[in-house]
């Protein structure tokens, strides 16, 4: 839809048809697949069918839409990618070795367009970091050069997730906790227990999914590969979530508090927004609070946040919520809310 957004309302009729095209030829092509046609030349129409899915629908795709809004032809390598993959369930077992040559050819464009696009991404990230005030969070010059060159708010966000992700879990050891001069940091790792849920659950993930991939194997080894790529995913994500913690306690400033929990949460919320910062036992909030709460991932909160509006705060996978109430879990709750009400004031002292 973000594709169709931009495109003009003109236009719009060319992006339907190209649809309409596309599931023409991916029926025509299923129905050849199911006829007797195919098992009498089935090198022939496995070449043809393949070429399809991974270079005339990602060409049409181009012509279409991406040369319109300016976007460079090696955007599509991803969707040849994808639809090397999808031959793989469309296409009988009998075809699959002649898919061998295709393999070949697209696996490295797409890990050339991966290089690239790295090359670029670190490119900008030292151009904005050169230009990025003291004080600053490091990883800002990254998220900085993402949102500038990324027009979408939500891939920019989920980009920015997943190179927050990937600094955390590997090229920030040796990094020191990060706290701005001039204000109190107050750590949430120590006590929480997620440096053991984290061991545990990453066990669980490589061991008994090297199992499950033997298992699923049998069934196919795609999809055996598939998951095990996303145990893998899931354990990268959880190290860069305690690493994450580690390094960004919360920050309490004269501005109000800044919040980089974990790669779970990013807020900066004002004083003036802040109705109340209270010290409580957990108590799960009924299902219309959770609609506008933050909880932490892994452990219950011990400090409860009320906010006087609604706020908008990014979460896991650059997903953003409006909250009115926040749940923390602060290893030194107490010192942490006694500081925080000092900036804190009554309702009856507003206005």
């Amino acid at each position: 839809m973000a594709i169709v957004n931009k495109i003009s309302k003109p236009n719009r009729a060319v992006t339907f048809s190209l649809i309409a095209v596309i599931l023409l030829i991916a029926l025509f092509d299923q129905w050849v697949v199911q006829s007797s046609l195919f098992q009498e030349n089935e090198q022939a129409l496995t070449i043809g069918i393949a070429l399809d899915f991974t270079v005339a629908l990602p060409l049409l795709l181009y012509f279409a839409i991406y040369r319109r809004i300016s976007k460079k032809i090696v955007a599509v390598i991803p969707f040849m990618l994808l639809g090397l993959a999808a031959l793989h369930f469309y296409l009988p077992a009998s075809s699959h070795d002649l898919l061998t040559i295709l393999k070949f050819v697209i696996i490295p464009l797409e890990l050339l367009l991966l290089s690239y696009s790295f090359y670029k991404l670190t490119a900008a990230y030292r151009a904005a970091r050169r230009n990025l005030p003291n004080g600053v969070h490091p990883l800002e010059a990254l998220k900085k050069s993402i949102r500038t060159s990324i027009s979408n708010q939500k891939i920019a966000a989920f980009l920015q997730h997943e190179c927050s992700m990937i600094y955390y879990a590997f090229l920030s050891w040796g990094k020191k906790p990060y706290q701005e001069p001039g204000t109190s940091a107050y750590s949430y790792h120590k006590e929480s227990g997620w440096f053991i849920a984290v061991l545990a659950f990453s066990k669980i993930l490589l061991f008994e999914g090297i199992i499950i991939h033997i298992l699923v194997m049998n069934w196919s080894h795609p999809a055996a590969w598939l998951l095990s790529v996303g145990n893998l995913y899931f354990i990268i994500l959880l190290i860069s979530d305690y690493r994450a913690m580690k390094l960004n306690p919360a920050i309490v400033s004269e501005r109000g508090l800044v919040l980089r929990y974990g790669v779970q949460l990013a807020a900066e919320l004002a004083w003036s927004n802040i109705a109340s910062i209270e010290a409580v036992p957990y108590k799960a909030p009924d299902k219309q609070q959770m609609k506008a709460s933050f909880i932490p991932i892994g452990f219950e909160g011990n400090v409860l946040i009320r906010l006087k509006q609604k706020t908008r705060v990014v979460k896991i996978f650059g997903v953003t919520q409006e909250v009115e109430q926040l749940y923390l879990f602060i290893d030194q709750p107490h010192p942490f809310v006694k500081q925080c009400s000092e900036h804190v004031k009554p309702a009856s002292q507003q206005g």
